[in-house]
C-alpha cells in the first residue's frame, strides 16, 4: 500500500505554471521573502532556528462544597463556569459541607473536517496521508466505490492547544546593541527585533513569536519540463493570486511541489516589509557612496599638494645646477628628497587608482540604487493597483457575504417554519393519542377480523400452493408440447428434403428418357433415308414384298425400343409413387402403347400411333404431378393444423398459468393487507 501526501486545503484544480520574466531587484527581494513557502511534496519545512514551546495555559480549577448525603466514594457531576461538565469521585476523608478544590482537565479539542480530492492512481483500499490545517497528519484508506478526482470529507481529531512559541537565536558577529535583526521562524514567519543592551555577539536570545498570520492556501503543482533547481516560476492559485517561487534543490521535471499561497493581507505585509528593507538598503548605499566620494576628494587634494611640492623641488634643482660644491650638496639633498617624493608620488598614484576604482564602484552602486529606487516606485504603483484589485475582491466578498447572510436568514425562516410545523404535528399527535385511547372496542373487532383474515390467509396459502403445483405441471406440459412440435417440424423438414431429392432424381430420369427418345427417332429417320437411298423402289417391280418385309422389321425394332422406353417410364413411376399407383398408371400406359402400335401395324399409320403414345404418357405424367401436388397440399394443411392446435394448447396453458399467478398475487395482497391491519392494531 502506497502512502501519498494530499493537500488538505485548496486542490490543484486551476493551478497554472508559467516561466517568470526578468525581474528587478525589488521583485527579487519580494520573492525571496517567501522562499520558505516552496518545498517538495513530503519534504519537511525548513527550520532555520531552533524553537521551544512554552507551557500551555494552566488548567481550570473550581471550588465546590461537598453536598449533604455525599459520602467518600460517591460520584458527583460538576459544571465549570465554561460549561464543561466533569464527573468526579468524593475522596476519602471528605465530609458534607467541606470545600474541595478540583482541577478540571482540558476540554477535548473540536474535530476538524478536511476536504480532499482522491489523487490519480489511488484505488479503493489504498492508503492516503492527509495533512490537516493544524499540521497533524492522519492515514486513511480509500473506501470502496470512490474514483480518482472524487471529493472526500474526512474528520480529523482536533489538535491539542499549544502555548506561545519562542525562538532561541544567537546574536551574529557585528550586531551591536540597538541594531535590528530579521529572524525567520520555522513556520516561515519573519520577526523584526532590536538587539538589547548587554547582548554581545555570540550570546543567546529568546524571542517570543507573535500570533501567526492566518494560513493561506496550499496548492500542489507539477514541475514542468525545462526547469531546474534555482529557476523561478510564477504560480497562479485557484483564487487568481500569483506567487513567484524558486525551484528548490532536489526538484526535477515532473516533481510534485507544495506551494503555500498566503492570503492577500499576508502578501501585502510581506511586500511592505520588502519595501522597508529596500528603502533601508537604499539609504545605506547612499551614505556609503557619500563617504567614498568624500574620501576620493580628500585623496585628490593630497595628490595636488604632492604635485605642487614636486614641482617646487624640480625648480630648486634646476636653479642649483651650476653652484659648485654647495650646489652639489644641494643637488644631492634635492635628489634625495626627490627620491622620497617619487616614492610618495607612486604611493599616491596607487592610492588614487584604488580610490578611482572605489569611486567607479560607488557610482555603479549609486546607479543600482537609482534603478532600485525606480523599481521600488514601480513596485509601489503595482502594489497600489493590486490593493485596488484586492479592494474590489473584498467588495465582491462582502456581496457574497450579504448573499450568504440572506441565505442564512432564509434558512432560519425555514427552521422557524419547521419548528412551527413540528409543534402542529405534536398537537396532532396528542389528538391522535386521545383518539387511540378511545378505540379499545374497535381494536377487539380488528382482532377478530385479523383472526378471520389469518384463516383466509391459510386457505389462500393452500390454494396458492395448489396453483403453484398446477402451474409447474402446466409448464411441463408446455415443454412436452414444444418438444413434440419441434419433432413435427423436424419430420416435415425431412419429408420436404426427401421430396426434393426424389424430384431431382425424377427430373434427371425424365431428361435421360427424352434424350433417348430423340436419339431413337433420329436413328430411325436416318436408317429409313439410308435404306431408301440404297434400295430405291421401282414402280411396278417385283421387290415390293421385300420392301414391306423391311418395313415390318424396322417397325419391330421400333416397337422393341418403345417397350424399353415404357419399361423405363414404369420404373420412374414406381420410384415416385406407390406400387398400386405404379401398376394402374404404368399398365395403362404400356397397354395403350401396344394398342396404338398394333393399330399402326393394322392400318399402316405409324406417325399417328407414336403421337398418341406421347400424348398418353404426357397425360399420365400430368396426372402424377397433380396427385403429388394434392398430397403435398394435404400434408402442408395437416402440418398447419397441427401447429395451430399446438399453439392453441400452448396459449390455453399460458392463460391458465396467468390466471394462477393472478390468483396468487391477489392472495398475497390480501395477506399483506391482513398483516398491515395486524400491525396497525399492535401499534
Amino acid at each position: 500500500q502506497t502512502a501519498m501526501v494530499v493537500s488538505a486545503k485548496k486542490q490543484t484544480t486551476g493551478v497554472s505554471v508559467a516561466r517568470t520574466p526578468a525581474k528587478s531587484l525589488a521583485e527579487t527581494l519580494v520573492a525571496n521573502a517567501a522562499a520558505n513557502a516552496v518545498r517538495l511534496v513530503g519534504a519537511a519545512v525548513h527550520s532555520p532556528l531552533p524553537r521551544k514551546q512554552t507551557a500551555a495555559a494552566p488548567p481550570e480549577k473550581v471550588t465546590l462544597n461537598v453536598p449533604e448525603g455525599a459520602s467518600p466514594g460517591s460520584e458527583l457531576t460538576v459544571t465549570a463556569p465554561s460549561g464543561q461538565q466533569v464527573t468526579l469521585t468524593v475522596p476519602e476523608g471528605s465530609a458534607a459541607g467541606q470545600q474541595l478544590e478540583i482541577e478540571l482537565p482540558a476540554p477535548a479539542p473540536a474535530p476538524e473536517k478536511v476536504s480532499l480530492s482522491v489523487p490519480e492512481g489511488a484505488a479503493p483500499g489504498a492508503e492516503l496521508t492527509v495533512t490537516a490545517p493544524s499540521g497533524q497528519q492522519i492515514t486513511l484508506t480509500v473506501p470502496e466505490g470512490v474514483e480518482p478526482g472524487q471529493q472526500l470529507e474526512v474528520e480529523v481529531p482536533g489538535a491539542e492547544p499549544r502555548g506561545a512559541e519562542t525562538l532561541i537565536m544567537q546574536v551574529p558577529e557585528g550586531a551591536a546593541a540597538g541594531s535590528q535583526l530579521t529572524v525567520t521562524a520555522p513556520t516561515g514567519q519573519q520577526v523584526l527585533l532590536t538587539v538589547p543592551e548587554g547582548a554581545p555577539a555570540g550570546s543567546q536570545l529568546e524571542v517570543e513569536l507573535p500570533p501567526p498570520a492566518p494560513s493561506g492556501d496550499t496548492v500542489i503543482v507539477t514541475l514542468p519540463d525545462g526547469f531546474v533547481a534555482g529557476q523561478e516560476l510564477t504560480v497562479t492559485a485557484p483564487s487568481g493570486q500569483e506567487v513567484t517561487l524558486t525551484v528548490p534543490e532536489g526538484a526535477i521535471s515532473g516533481s510534485q511541489l507544495e506551494v503555500d499561497v498566503p492570503h492577500a493581507g499576508v502578501a501585502d505585509a510581506m511586500k511592505e516589509e520588502a519595501m522597508r528593507s529596500l528603502a533601508a538598503r537604499s539609504e545605506e548605499l547612499a551614505l556609503q557612496l557619500a563617504a567614498k566620494e568624500d574620501a576620493a576628494a580628500q585623496l585628490q587634494r593630497q595628490l595636488a599638494q604632492q604635485s605642487v611640492t614636486l614641482q617646487q623641488q624640480q625648480k630648486a634643482l634646476a636653479a642649483a645646477g651650476g653652484g659648485g660644491a654647495n650646489s652639489a650638496a644641494a643637488v644631492a639633498a634635492v635628489v634625495a628628497q626627490s627620491g622620497a617624493s617619487a616614492e610618495e608620488l607612486q604611493e599616491f598614484k596607487s592610492r588614487i587608482a584604488k580610490m578611482t576604482a572605489q569611486l567607479q564602484s560607488a557610482q555603479q552602486e549609486r546607479k543600482d540604487a537609482e534603478r532600485l529606487k525606480a523599481a521600488s516606485e514601480q513596485l509601489v504603483l503595482d502594489l497600489k493597483h493590486e490593493k485596488l484589485h484586492l479592494e474590489e475582491v473584498a467588495l465582491k466578498a462582502e456581496e457574497q457575504a450579504l448573499a450568504a447572510q440572506e441565505e442564512s436568514d432564509a434558512k432560519d425562516q425555514e427552521l422557524m417554519d419547521a419548528r412551527e410545523a413540528r409543534m402542529k404535528a405534536e398537537v396532532k399527535a396528542e389528538q391522535l393519542m386521545q383518539r387511540l385511547n378511545s378505540t379499545d372496542e374497535r381494536s377487539h373487532r380488528l382482532q377478530a377480523d385479523v383472526d378471520r383474515l389469518e384463516a383466509k390467509y391459510q386457505e389462500a396459502h393452500e390454494e396458492v400452493v395448489t396453483l403453484e403445483e398446477e402451474k409447474y405441471r402446466m409448464v411441463e406440459d408446455v415443454e412436452v408440447l414444444e418438444e413434440e412440435l419441434e419433432e413435427a417440424h423436424q419430420s416435415t423438414k425431412r419429408y420436404y428434403e426427401l421430396v426434393a431429392e426424389k424430384d431431382a432424381a425424377l427430373f434427371a430420369i425424365k431428361e435421360a428418357l427424352a434424350a433417348e427418345k430423340q436419339r431413337t427417332q433420329r436413328l430411325e429417320y436416318e436408317k429409313e433415308l439410308a435404306e431408301l437411298r440404297n434400295n430405291p423402289v421401282e414402280e411396278g417391280g417385283d421387290d415390293l414384298g421385300e420392301v414391306y418385309a423391311q418395313i415390318e422389321r424396322q417397325k419391330a425394332t421400333v416397337a422393341a425400343r418403345d417397350r424399353e422406353i415404357a419399361k423405363l417410364q414404369a420404373e420412374v413411376d414406381r420410384f415416385k409413387y406407390t406400387v398400386e399407383e405404379d401398376n394402374s398408371v404404368g399398365g395403362g400406359g404400356r397397354g395403350g402403347g401396344r394398342t396404338a402400335y398394333g393399330a399402326g401395324v393394322a392400318t399402316g399409320e405409324d406417325s399417328d400411333d407414336f403421337g398418341a403414345m406421347q400424348r398418353a404418357e404426357s397425360a399420365a405424367q400430368q396426372k402424377n404431378e397433380e396427385e403429388e401436388r394434392r398430397r403435398a397440399k394435404e400434408q402442408k394443411r395437416r402440418d398447419v393444423t397441427d401447429k395451430e392446435k399446438a399453439r392453441a394448447e400452448s396459449e390455453a396453458l399460458r392463460r391458465r398459468l396467468d390466471t394462477a399467478e393472478a390468483n396468487a398475487n391477489e392472495m398475497r395482497n390480501r395477506l399483506a393487507q391482513a398483516e398491515r391491519s395486524a400491525a396497525a392494531k399492535e401499534a
